[in-house]
C-alpha cells in the first residue's frame, strides 16, 4: 500500500461493504460476528495508513484521529498507537511522540525503538543514536525501518558521511532491496546520486521513481522537476506541476503551486503567475514566501500598488525579512515615488547596513529626486540629495568595489550638478573617494569643477571594469564636455572638448545605431570649441535615422541651422520636432527664437508656452525681456493687446518666477538682474527690486574691473544705467542720502539722472541742492512737457522755500501746454487763501480721467477753505458725476467723520468706496483704470479705502461683531483693522488704526464687565506705531492712546512713569497725569480730593490746555459733579473756539449734556437756570449745523422746559431721522428719544400714541422692558 489515495478509495469501499452486511445480516452464518470486527479493524487501520501516506495537513489530521480512535480499544490498542506515532513523527510533533512513547507499552516494538532512536540523535546524542540503529538494523536485516534510518541519519550527519558508500549508499540500497515500494527510499538515494555521485540521470530515476511511489511528496516532486529544468527539459517540469496541480483539491499541495508560478514567473507570464501564487496561499495564508513571490508576479504584470501590498504583507508576517521591504521601496521607487521609497530604504538598511542593492536603489531614489528638484528649480535641495546619493554609494563600493553601475551612478551624480552655478555648488563627498590619504570617516567638501572632475575619475573606473558598454563611454564623454566649459582658458577646454568627441566616436563604434551617442556627438561637435559644421549635421542626421521620433536631435538641428542663419531650415526642423513631442519645450524655444529673428510677435507667445511646458533659462529670460518690452512700448494699459498679453495671462508674475530661478543659478548675469529688478518693480516690490539692482550693478563693477580699458569703456554705459536703476530704487524705499550718493557716482547722467538726484535731495532736505540740480536738468530737457515738469518740481521747491511769488512766476510759461502746470497754479492759489484764478479745464487738448480728478478736488479743496457746506455739496454732486470713481466716497466719509455730523453716512460712503475699489463686475471702469496705474499707486489706494471702512466703523461704534444691537449687520472694526495690517504691513497708519480697535473693545469689556484680552494688546502696538513712525503727529495721538489705555486698565504707576519719560512738549501730560491720580485716590478712598478737583479745573479752563485736556478735564469735572465748572469749561472754549472750528458742533452738544444732567440732578431753585444754559446750547449747535444729534437736544430741552407739545413735535423728528440708522439697524440716540417721547405720552395719559410709538420700536430693547413693568 504507496498509493495513498487509491488505497483510501478502495478501504472506504470495504467499509461500506462491511457496514451494508452489518445492516442487512445478511450471511451472518457465514461470517461470524468476532471476524466481521476483526476485518473492520483491519479496514480502519488500513484507512489510517492511507491517509498518513497522502502528506498534506488535512489528511494526516484525519489519519491522527484515526488512531486516536482505535488507540482507545484494547485489543488493538499497540498497532493504533504506533500508526499514531507514524502519523506525529511526520507532523513534527516530537514532544508529543516522546509522551506517546513513555505512556505506553509499545517501547519494545521494533518500530517505536527507532523512532526513539531517531529523536536521540536530533536530541544531539547522535554518536550513541547512530550505534544503536545500526546494532538494530544489523539485528533486525530483514526489517526495512532500521536499515533506511541507519542512511537517512548518516545523510544527516554531513558531506563526509555522505560520501561513504558503505553507509549511506549501502544502507539506502539495502533498504530499497527490502521494500521496493517505500518511496522515501529512492528519494534519498536520489538525493546521494545529485549531490555525491554525480550522475543526474539516475538521480532523475531515483526521483521518479519515487514520486511514482509517493505523489503527495513534496521533496520528490520539487527534486523531480529541478532536475528536469537542470536539463533544460522545461516543459516537463510545467507539466510535472500541472499535473500535480489539476488534480489536487483547494487548499492543497502549495509546493506545486508555488513552483509552478516561479516557472511561470521565469517565462514572464505573470498573469498566470498570480493565480498559481494565489492558489498556494489559500493552502497557507501565513506564509510570507509564497507573498513575496506573489508581489513578484504584480510587479511582472506591471501591478505595482498591488505588488507593494503583497510586499507589505510578507512584512507583516516575517518583519525580519529584508527582501519583502527592499521590493516594497524597489515598488516605490519604479513608481516614481522616490520620497516614500527612500524611507523604505533606510528601513532596508536599518536591518543590513552594508546591503549593496538598497544602497544602490537609495542612491538611485536620492538622484531622481535631486534631478526633479533641478527641474523646480530647488537647487538647494539637489544639493543636499546629490550629497546623500554619494555616501550611499560610497558605502556600495567599499562593499562591492567590482561592480560598474555603482561607479556609473557616482559619475552620473557628479554631473547633475552642471546646470547650477559654481557658486551654489559645495557637495559634502567622502574623503575615500577623492584623496586616499584621508581617514574613511572623513569628508571634503568640493565645488563644482572638482565634483565635475571626480565624476571623470568615476567614469574611468567603471568603464576599467566594463569597457564594451557604450553607455559607459557616452557618459563619460559628457562629463567630459562639461568639465570643459568650467575651464576659463580656451585651449585646455578645446582640449577636453576633443577628448569627449573621441569618447563619443568610440562609444558609437560599439553601439553604431544608439540616436543618443549620434546626438551627443552632434552637440559636442557643434559647439563653441570644435564647430565642426559638417560632422554635426552628419551626427544629427544619424540620429534621426536611427530613432524618426526624435525630437531631441530634429531640435537640435534647428538650432545648429539657426547659428547658422539658416531661418527656414531652423524653422523647419523645430515644426517636426514640434509634432514628434508636443510638450517638449525646446521646440517651442526654437520657433520663438526663429520669430524673434523675423521680428514677429508671435514670439511672445512661443515663449511663455515653453515656460508652462519646463524649467528652461532660454525660455524663462526670453519670456521676461518681451514682457519687459510691451510694458515700456505701452503708455496706454488699457489696449487690448497690454490687457490680453499681460493683465489676462498674468504675464509680471509669471516673468518674476521665471527670472527669480534663472537668477538664482545665473547670479553673475547682469542683463537678467536689471530684467528681475524691473519686473519686482512692477509687483510694488520695491525691496526685492533694489537688491536685484544693486546685485546688477556690482556684477557690472566687477566685469569693469577684471577687463582692459577697451571693454570697460562699452561696460561705462551699461554701469551708468544700473546705477541709475539702483538709486531710483534706494530712493523709493526711502533712503534718500543713499540715493543721492550713488546718483552722483553716474559718470554720464541723463535728464533723468539728474532728475532722480534732484528728487533725492529734495527728499533729503537739501533744497538749494536740489533747486540747483533742477537747473541743470533744464538744458537737457527734450520736450515741452519735460521742460514744464521740471518747471513744476522748482516750484514745489520754491513753496518748501516759503517763496511763493517766484513760485507762481516759475509756472506762467507753462500754463498753456501743461495740465500739471495748471493744476500747481491753483494749488498755489488755495494755500494762499485766493479764489481759484486759473481755469482748470483750458487746454488744446480734452483732460484725461486723472485730470478730471485732480480738477474737482482742486475745487473740493477750495470750497473747504471758505464754506464747509458748500464743500460737502461739491463731493455729492461729483459723486453722482463719477459714480465709480471711489475717492470721492472716501473723502465725504473723511469729512463727515472729522465734523462728527451723520456719522452712519460716513460708514456708508466708507463701504460703498471700498466697494468701487474692489468690485470687479460694477466697477469695469475704474479696474481698467487700475490697470494703468503702477503697483505701488494701487497699493497706495487699497490702503487708503480700506483705512477709510475701519475707521468708519470704528467711529460708528461697530467695534466688534456682536458688541452691540446696533451690530447685527457683520460688520467689525477689529477685523477691517485686521485686514488692514495683513494687506498693509509696512504702514504705520494701518498698526494705528488696529491699536484704536484694540481700544475700543477693550473699553465695552470694561463696561460689560468682560474679559479684557486686548488691553495689553492695544499699549504694545501704540508702542509699535511711536518706534516706527515718521509723523509726528501719528506719535503724538499713538502717546495718547497709550495714556488713556492705562488709565482704562488701572495701570496708574506706568502713567506716571510715561509722563516722566516724555521729553517733547506735550500738552496733555498734565490731564492724564491728574486722571490717573484722581482715579487712583477714588479707588482707594471713594471720592476725591478737592486738590485734585482744582486741578481738572484748571486744566480745563487753562487758556494754555489743548482742545483734548479741555474736554477731558470737563468731562471728568462732570462725572465728580461739578457741573458748574464743567459747563464753564466748554462754554469757554466754545466762546474762543474760530467760526471754522470742526469742534463747535460737538462742543456746544457737550455743553448741553452737562447742563442736562445738572438740570436732572438740580434744586428747584437752580433747575431755571440749567434749563437756560440747555437752551443757549441747543441754540449754539442749531447755529452749526442741524443734524439728529442737535433735534434730540431741543426735544429734550423741551421737555425740561414742559413745553409737551414742541416736545413731542422734535422728539418725533429725532425719531424719524435718517441718521440714526446704519443698515438699518437702531442706536442709542433714536432709543434715547424714543424713551423721552414714551415718558411725555405717559405723562399726558395717550394709551393710543403709546401704543403707535411702541409698534414703531417694537426693535428697541429699553421700550420693551419697560412696557413689561407697566403692565
Amino acid at each position: 500500500m504507496h498509493k495513498g489515495q487509491e488505497a483510501e478509495k478502495t478501504v472506504k469501499q470495504g467499509l461500506q461493504a462491511l457496514k451494508n452486511i452489518d445492516q442487512c445480516k445478511t450471511g451472518s452464518w457465514v461470517v461470524h460476528l468476532k471476524p466481521l470486527l476483526d476485518l473492520k479493524f483491519e479496514f480502519t487501520m488500513c484507512l489510517g495508513h492511507a491517509y498518513s501516506l497522502q502528506h498534506n495537513p488535512t489528511s494526516l489530521a484525519l489519519a491522527r484521529a484515526t488512531f486516536e480512535k482505535l488507540s482507545k480499544m484494547s485489543e488493538y490498542s499497540t498497532q493504533a498507537t504506533l500508526g499514531l506515532i507514524d502519523v506525529e513523527m511526520k507532523l513534527n510533533n516530537f514532544d508529543k511522540v516522546k509522551d506517546i512513547l513513555s505512556q505506553s507499552d509499545v517501547a519494545d516494538d521494533l518500530q517505536a525503538r527507532c523512532w526513539k532512536l531517531q529523536l536521540q540523535f536530533m536530541d544531539g546524542d547522535r554518536e550513541v543514536a547512530i550505534a544503536s540503529i545500526k546494532s538494530l538494523a544489523q539485528d533486525n536485516p530483514t526489517e526495512l525501518l532500521p536499515a533506511f534510518l541507519f542512511g537517512k541519519l548518516m545523510w544527516q550527519l554531513g558531506e563526509p558521511y555522505r560520501r561513504d558508500k558503505t553507509k549511506c549508499l549501502t544502507a539506502f540500497l539495502k533498504a530499497a532491496k527490502l521494500d521496493v515500494y517505500h518511496g522515501e527510499t529512492f528519494l534519498y538515494l536520489g538525493h546521494y546520486y545529485r549531490d555525491i555521485g554525480s550522475n543526474n540521470s539516475k538521480a532523475k530515476k531515483c526521483y521518479q521513481k519515487a514520486y511514482t511511489l509517493d505523489p503527495g511528496n513534496e521533496e520528490a516532486g520539487s527534486a523531480l522537476a529541478d532536475q528536469f529544468i537542470a536539463e533544460g527539459k522545461f516543459e516537463d517540469a510545467v507539466s510535472l506541476y500541472e499535473g500535480v496541480t489539476s488534480d489536487a483539491a483547494a487548499g492543497t499541495c502549495k509546493w506545486a503551486w508555488l513552483r509552478l508560478g516561479l516557472c511561470h514567473l521565469k517565462i514572464k507570464d505573470g498573469t498566470k503567475a498570480i493565480k498559481c501564487f494565489l492558489a498556494a496561499l489559500r493552502a497557507d495564508a501565513n506564509d510570507y514566501i509564497c507573498w513575496e513571490c506573489l508581489g513578484e508576479g504584480y510587479i511582472g504584470r506591471g501591478s505595482y500598488n498591488a505588488a507593494w501590498k503583497a510586499f507589505n504583507k510578507a512584512h507583516d508576517l516575517n518583519p525580519n525579512s529584508v527582501y519583502s521591504v527592499y521590493q516594497m521601496a524597489a515598488v516605490k521607487q519604479i513608481l516614481g515615488q522616490h520620497a516614500d521609497a527612500i524611507v523604505e530604504y533606510m528601513g532596508v538598511l536599518k536591518i543590513v547596513p552594508d546591503y549593496v542593492p538598497a544602497l544602490k536603489g537609495l542612491s538611485e531614489s536620492h538622484l531622481a529626486q535631486a534631478k526633479q528638484m533641478l527641474s523646480e528649480g530647488r537647487d538647494q535641495t539637489c544639493n543636499d540629495h546629490i550629497t546623500e546619493a554619494i555616501k550611499c554609494l560610497t558605502s556600495a563600493v567599499k562593499t562591492s568595489g567590482t561592480m560598474s553601475c555603482l561607479w556609473k551612478l557616482l559619475g552620473e551624480c557628479c554631473n547633475v550638478i552642471y546646470f547650477l552655478h559654481p557658486n551654489q555648488v559645495q557637495v559634502e563627498v567622502p574623503s575615500v573617494l577623492y584623496e586616499q590619504s584621508l581617514s574613511d570617516n572623513q569628508t571634503v567638501t568640493l565645488n563644482k569643477k572638482e565634483l565635475l572632475s571626480l565624476g571623470t575619475k568615476c567614469f574611468s573606473r567603471a568603464l576599467s571594469l566594463n569597457n564594451n558598454l557604450s553607455s559607459l563611454w557616452h557618459d563619460l564623454g559628457h562629463n567630459l564636455f562639461h568639465c570643459a566649459k568650467m575651464e576659463s582658458e580656451l585651449s585646455v577646454a578645446t582640449q577636453l572638448a576633443e577628448k569627449s568627441q573621441n569618447v563619443l566616436q568610440k562609444a558609437i563604434s560599439l553601439e553604431p545605431n544608439n540616436h543618443i551617442l549620434w546626438n551627443s556627438l552632434g552637440v559636442v561637435t557643434s559647439s563653441k570649441y570644435i564647430e565642426n559644421w559638417g560632422l554635426a549635421q552628419h551626427s544629427f542626421i544619424k540620429s534621426i535615422e536611427a530613432d524618426s521620433n526624435n525630437c531631441w536631435a530634429w531640435s537640435n538641428l534647428g538650432f545648429m541651422y539657426l547659428r547658422q542663419m539658416e531661418v527656414q531650415l531652423a524653422h523647419r526642423a523645430f515644426k517636426v520636432a514640434q509634432s514628434l513631442e508636443p510638450s517638449f519645450p525646446n521646440s517651442w524655444i526654437g520657433q520663438a527664437l526663429v520669430a524673434e529673428n523675423i521680428e514677429s510677435h508671435e514670439a511672445m507667445d512661443l515663449f511663455r508656452h515653453a515656460t508652462e511646458l519646463g524649467l528652461h533659462g532660454q525660455s524663462g529670460t526670453g519670456y521676461a525681456s518681451w514682457v519687459v518690452k510691451l510694458i515700456t512700448e505701452c503708455d496706454d494699459r488699457s489696449t487690448s493687446r497690454y490687457r490680453e498679453n499681460i493683465h489676462d495671462m498674468d504675464a509680471i508674475q509669471a516673468a518674476q518666477t521665471q527670472l527669480s530661478k534663472f537668477c538664482t543659478r545665473h547670479p553673475d548675469c547682469a542683463w537678467a538682474l536689471t530684467l528681475h529688478g524691473f519686473i519686482l518693480e512692477q509687483s510694488s516690490l520695491n525691496r526685492s527690486a533694489e537688491e536685484a539692482y544693486k546685485k546688477a550693478k556690482e556684477v557690472l563693477e566687477s566685469e569693469a574691473a577684471n577687463c582692459d580699458e577697451s571693454t570697460a569703456s562699452s561696460i561705462a554705459p551699461k554701469l551708468d544705467k544700473a546705477k541709475s536703476n539702483y538709486a531710483r530704487l534706494v530712493c523709493v524705499n526711502g533712503n534718500f542720502n543713499k540715493a543721492a550718493e550713488i546718483y552722483k557716482t553716474i559718470t554720464s547722467p541723463t535728464f533723468h539722472d539728474l532728475c532722480g538726484l534732484a528728487l533725492s535731495l529734495r527728499q533729503s532736505n537739501k533744497l538749494k541742492d536740489a533747486l540747483k540740480t533742477y537747473q541743470e536738468a533744464c538744458h537737457m530737457v527734450a520736450t515741452d512737457e519735460d521742460q514744464a515738469n521740471v518747471a513744476v518740481a522748482m516750484v514745489t521747491l520754491s513753496l518748501r522755500m516759503k517763496n511763493i511769488d517766484s513760485a507762481k512766476d516759475l509756472l506762467l510759461p507753462w500754463i498753456e501746454c501743461s495740465r500739471i502746470a495748471r493744476q500747481t497754479l491753483a494749488a498755489i492759489d488755495i494755500v494762499r487763501g485766493s479764489p481759484l484764478t486759473e481755469n482748470l479745464t483750458s487746454g488744446s487738448t480734452p483732460p484725461s480721467s486723472r485730470d478730471q480728478l485732480r480738477n474737482c478736488l482742486l475745487e473740493v479743496a477750495s470750497s473747504l477753505m471758505r464754506d464747509r457746506q458748500s464743500a460737502h455739496r461739491k463731493v455729492q454732486k461729483y459723486i453722482h458725476r463719477f459714480p465709480h470713481e471711489w475717492r470721492f466716497r472716501v473723502l465725504l466719509s473723511h469729512m463727515i467723520q472729522i465734523r462728527t455730523v451723520n456719522v452712519p453716512l460716513s460708514l456708508v460712503m466708507a463701504r460703498n468706496g471700498f466697494l468701487c475699489y474692489t468690485n470687479d463686475v460694477t466697477c469695469a471702469s475704474i479696474n481698467r483704470d487700475l490697470v494703468r496705474q503702477s503697483g505701488t499707486r494701487c497699493l497706495e489706494n487699497h490702503r487708503k479705502s480700506i483705512t477709510s471702512l475701519a475707521c468708519s466703523l470704528l467711529s460708528s461704534g461697530k467695534h466688534r461683531f456682536g458688541s452691540s444691537h446696533l451690530n447685527k449687520s457683520g460688520d467689525d472694526a477689529l477685523k477691517s483693522a485686521q485686514r488692514l495690517v495683513h494687506c498693509h504691513p509696512y504702514s504705520t497708519e494701518s498698526w494705528s488704526v488696529l491699536s484704536a480697535s484694540c481700544y475700543a473693545n477693550s473699553i465695552y469689556s470694561k463696561l460689560k464687565e468682560q474679559p479684557d484680552k486686548l488691553d495689553s494688546i492695544c499699549r504694545r502696538l501704540c508702542s509699535f506705531v511711536e518706534q516706527n513712525s515718521s509723523s509726528d503727529e501719528l506719535i503724538r495721538w499713538s502717546t495718547k492712546q497709550k495714556f488713556l489705555s492705562l488709565i482704562a486698565g488701572s495701570h496708574f504707576n506706568e502713567v506716571i512713569d510715561l509722563a516722566s519719560e516724555i521729553t517733547d512738549d506735550f500738552e496733555e501730560t498734565d490731564v492724564y497725569v491728574t486722571l490717573s491720580e484722581c482715579a487712583l485716590e477714588f479707588e482707594k478712598n471713594g471720592n476725591i480730593s478737592k486738590s485734585q478737583i482744582n486741578e481738572l479745573n484748571n486744566i480745563a479752563t487753562s487758556k494754555s490746555s489743548s482742545l483734548h485736556s479741555k474736554i477731558i478735564a470737563s468731562h471728568a469735572l462732570k462725572c465728580v459733579g461739578m457741573y458748574k465748572a464743567a459747563h464753564s469749561a466748554l462754554a469757554s472754549t466754545l466762546s474762543n473756539s474760530p467760526p471754522s472750528s470742526d469742534h463747535r458742533t460737538s462742543l456746544a452738544l457737550r455743553s448741553f449734556v452737562v447742563a442736562f444732567e445738572a438740570s436732572r440732578n438740580a434744586s428747584p431753585d437752580e433747575l431755571n437756570a440749567w434749563i437756560l444754559l440747555c437752551s443757549e446750547a441747543v441754540n449754539a449747535a442749531k447755529r452749526e449745523e442741524s443734524q439728529a444729534a442737535t433735534i434730540l437736544a431741543e426735544g429734550l430741552c423741551r421737555y425740561l422746559e414742559k413745553n409737551h407739545r414742541k416736545c413731542r413735535v422734535m422728539l418725533n423728528r429725532a425719531l424719524d431721522s435718517g441718521q440714526w440708522y446704519s443698515g438699518g439697524k437702531l442706536c442709542m440716540g433714536r432709543s434715547i428719544a424714543a424713551w423721552y417721547l414714551y415718558r411725555n405720552l405717559h405723562e399726558r395719559n395717550d394709551a393710543m400714541e403709546m401704543e403707535k410709538l411702541l409698534g414703531k420700536c417694537v426693535d428697541d430693547p429699553l421700550l420693551r422692558r419697560i412696557r413689561k413693568l407697566l403692565q
